[in-house]
């Protein structure tokens, strides 16, 4: 495509203002050609200045692309994430030509090509002056080939030992519960997006980096979410000294602290005085950038910073793999606030002087606990003061450290009083276990070579245990849930949508429960009233429709009148439908009596009694409604007069 622009003479509009009448141009002939045109410098008509004339020549045609497929980048320098057709590939494309320094840009734009072709083609259009006041517009194709290379970055993490800066996370504890919600957080903050590799350790995750400062920013993040401790150490790879420079490994290896939530704790002397003379021996609240611990005998709650923690370094006295089930069998209030019409909630208002130093989740309580391998067994119980006076009842499950039945030499050295047991939290022991709708994402990482030694085997047992216990955790403390993401299992919701489709409860409205006595009524009814020539058709009614009919039927049988004369009586029918419902207690006599015997010994004791017209017990009728008894009264008015006692609200 070419377009020609020429500017030869004086324009009319400027020869008006300037007193010069326009002149009119005549036709000459192509020089080439012959072909008639209007005049110009060239003496050539547009055809033949495009074919003698190239203006896009020293223009490259053709030129390649190098990409990153690992990463999905491509090579400017440097390598930059751009997407297809976009305007940041445009201009990449644009500065991989050559002479387009020389002419003018009109335009620029993408023609479609296959995606797996492996081509970029992109139409230009340019303009160039070709000969004095000619100017020529011309539009060509440039076709750029995408080439696979692999960047430095990926190479390198390919390549082993190519990384300058490693990060080494350790928790030297039995259980490694912060190490998971420390790689929780990372994931959820993308804390390791520059990490090259990250390897999984035995007592913790290694992560490996390009640059020095990159390692540093990932122990900056895990410093301010729990207390650490950081040795910095670095080996000389290789030197220059003509230039004098210098290469060098460095790592980082950060210690979390070996404490962790619910963990019982001995203090040393100064640190107990330190916060107020508290008692040595405390439990441990909350681990976070400050570590909170409670006084197992006044309940109250004191904060250690990280650097007053590892000047003195202290570990746990017992964990939670220690922990013993007790029940609780009485719980005893320090000050009864229902005397004064006060719920248990307004406790924390109303607290007094001594307790100021007390958390606001905090409510004081005494419990009288009993170890469950001995309940009913002995009488052996321990009275002991917990924290959890707002969700404990009596004869629910608690978890604490039984220290009378442990053999610890460090109590020796506490001088104050030890309780026998601390309580810890709240079990539940019949929950059952479901199949979690949630998951938890893991950072990708390379795992250990798994041997077949009955070590490591019992190891991975261990560890699946504990990644269990931290699941159950994350399902009762929201607070913990706060700080980490949560994902859908699609697995799990298949598999129970599936289910609930093999059963067919999705669009089936729930019947009503019916007793055993309530079908053996329906069948009585079919049985009677059943017309040999018309089936009966049942209908679907809800609960509520079954209800009011229910109701309407009891008041018409209750307002009915006795027939003059007839053959069988009603009121005889209605008492066998009802007996048929009815759990009969005959004493000593047989339970599988039959219904005909029942209602024949029945029938006899009323007449019996129409005869002495002295109470005596017919028979002890046990109802499962009250409504059975309404209807049973409703029928016996009419023809005796009867006494009902109750023995209780649900029985009678």
């Amino acid at each position: 495509e070419v377009k020609m622009e020429m500017e030869v003479g004086i324009p009319s509009a400027e020869g008006e203002k300037m007193g010069i009448a326009p002149q009119e141009t005549g036709m000459v002939l192509c020089c080439i050609c012959g072909v008639a045109m209007p005049p110009n410098p060239a003496s050539m008509c547009m055809q033949c200045m495009a074919s003698k004339i190239d203006i896009t020549e020293g223009i490259t045609k053709q030129a390649s692309l190098h990409y990153c497929k690992n990463c999905d980048r491509y090579l400017r320098p440097p390598w930059v994430k751009v997407e297809l057709e976009s305007t940041q590939l445009l201009s990449l494309c644009l500065k991989k030509i050559k002479g387009l320094n020389r002419v003018k840009l009109i335009d620029a734009g993408f023609v479609w090509t296959e995606p797996h072709s492996k081509r970029i083609k992109i139409k230009l259009t340019i303009q160039k002056e070709a000969l004095t006041n000619i100017h020529l517009q011309q539009s060509f194709v440039v076709e750029f080939i995408v080439e696979y290379m692999q960047c430095v970055d990926c190479r390198k993490s390919f390549t082993p030992h190519t990384w300058i800066a490693a990060v080494q996370l350790r928790q030297k504890a039995e259980h490694r519960k912060n190490i998971m919600i420390l790689e929780q957080i990372i994931l959820k903050h993308n804390a390791h997006d520059k990490a090259l590799n990250v390897k999984e350790m035995h007592e913790g995750i290694d992560f490996y980096f390009q640059s020095r400062s990159h390692a540093l920013m990932l122990t900056e993040f895990i410093s301010g979410i729990i207390p650490t401790k950081v040795k910095p150490a670095k080996q000389l790879i290789s030197q220059d000294d003509r230039n004098n420079t210098y290469n060098y490994k460095y790592t980082f290896c950060v210690e979390v602290a070996p404490i962790s939530k619910e963990d019982l704790i001995v203090l040393p002397k100064k640190v107990a005085k330190e916060l107020g003379g508290i008692n040595p021996m405390v439990l441990c609240m909350k681990v976070a950038n400050m570590i909170q611990l409670m006084d197992v005998m006044t309940l109250k709650i004191s904060s250690i910073d990280p650097a007053a923690y590892w000047k003195y370094g202290f570990k746990a006295l017992c964990s939670r793999n220690r922990l013993t089930q007790f029940i609780v069998v009485n719980i005893e209030y320090e000050e009864d606030y229902t005397k004064f019409g006060e719920s248990r909630l307004s406790k924390k208002s109303n607290r007094s002087s001594s307790d100021a130093g007390l958390s606001e989740k905090i409510s004081p309580v005494m419990l009288e606990l009993q170890r469950v391998r001995d309940y009913g067994e002995n009488s052996e119980t321990f009275f002991v003061k917990s924290h959890l006076g707002d969700i404990l009842n009596p004869l629910d499950y608690v978890l604490g450290y039984d220290i009378d039945s442990m053999a610890i030499g460090d109590l020796d050295d506490i001088k104050g009083e030890v309780p026998d047991v601390v309580v810890v939290r709240k079990f539940y022991p019949q929950r059952k276990k479901k199949r979690r709708i949630w998951r938890l994402k893991h950072i990708q990482k390379e795992k250990l070579k798994e041997t077949g030694n009955e070590k490591n085997k019992k190891m991975s047992d261990a560890d699946d245990k504990k990644y269990e216990e931290f699941l159950n955790e994350i399902e009762t403390d929201p607070e913990l849930r706060s700080q980490i993401n949560l994902y859908r299992d699609e697995e799990a919701i298949s598999q129970l949508t599936s289910q609930m489709e093999t059963l067919n409860v999705e669009n089936k409205p729930k019947e009503p429960e019916k007793h055993q006595g309530d079908l053996i009524k329906e069948e009585t009814k079919e049985q009677i009233f059943k017309e040999p020539n018309k089936p009966r058709k049942a209908k679907k009614l809800s609960r509520k429709q079954l209800k009011e009919k229910k109701k309407e039927e009891k008041r018409k049988q209750a307002t009915e009148k006795l027939p003059e004369s007839t053959d069988d009586d009603p009121y005889d029918i209605k008492l066998e439908e009802l007996l048929g419902d009815l759990k009969i207690d005959e004493g000593k006599e047989e339970e599988d009596t039959e219904n005909d015997t029942i209602i024949q010994e029945f029938m006899q004791r009323l007449q019996l009694q129409e005869e002495s017209k002295e109470p005596q017990i017919i028979k002890k009728c046990i109802f499962d409604s009250r409504e059975q008894v309404a209807y049973f009264r409703c029928l016996l008015r009419k023809t005796i007069t009867f006494i009902i006692t109750s023995n209780g609200r649900k029985s009678l």
